[in-house]
């Protein structure tokens, strides 16, 4: 089963997070495509998990960030999205042929 994205707080969590500070039109879309395709994904801590999708083209400089989580976070003990938002990638994580 896919991560429910939960309504959440403006400033906590979940949906209400995201419109109120990393809304895009394509939110959805950006969404699905970084859970289904990665370019890479980490565990931040036991109970959640930080998915990237490098942003096409990919010299464009920005990938987008969703975090997920497993077994409850924090005091809510939410399962779910927690945030999602595009963010700029450090010149150090670009590729050498984008210079």
């Amino acid at each position: 089963m896919p991560p429910r994205l939960r309504c959440g707080t403006p400033t906590g969590f979940g949906f209400n997070k995201i419109h109120a500070k990393h809304w895009t039109p394509t939110v959805d879309e950006d969404i699905t495509a970084t859970l289904t395709t990665p370019t890479s994904e980490y565990d931040q801590d036991p109970n959640t998990r930080v998915f990237l999708l490098n942003a096409l083209p990919p010299c464009s400089g920005y990938r987008y960030r969703v975090v997920v989580s497993y077994l409850g976070y924090g005091s809510t003990g939410i399962k779910g999205i927690i945030t999602a938002y595009q963010e700029r990638i450090p010149a150090s994580a670009m590729s050498p042929r984008c210079g």
